[in-house]
């Protein structure tokens, strides 16, 4: 699981992964182009992303957008960023874009 923060007018470019990835929309929007097809998503939209499929996300609000991201199987590449229960302190944005 990771907390993304996309400042206005950033993106998180075209790019695939062998991850399934599920996400949820907590704050703002944006568009989010999975295989070719664009979704306009806004809060408390959920979304799907198939294993291996070419992605991008465009926050084009004028106000961050705040996704959470559950990955499957784990994002070996992001374990560093996870937050242990027992360890509050080391609470941390795994990205802000």
């Amino acid at each position: 699981m990771v907390l993304f923060r996309i400042e206005p007018a950033a993106a998180l470019p075209s790019h695939h992964h062998r991850h399934e990835q599920y996400g949820v929309v907590i704050q703002g929007g944006g568009a989010l182009e999975i295989k070719g097809t664009l979704w306009d998503v806004r809060e408390g939209d959920s979304y799907y992303i198939p294993s291996g499929a070419r992605h991008e996300f465009r926050n084009n609000l004028q106000k961050p957008t705040i996704i959470i991201d559950f990955f499957v199987p784990e994002r070996e590449d992001y374990v560093d960023y996870a937050v242990m229960p027992d360890c509050p302190a080391k609470t941390r944005l795994k990205q802000n874009i």
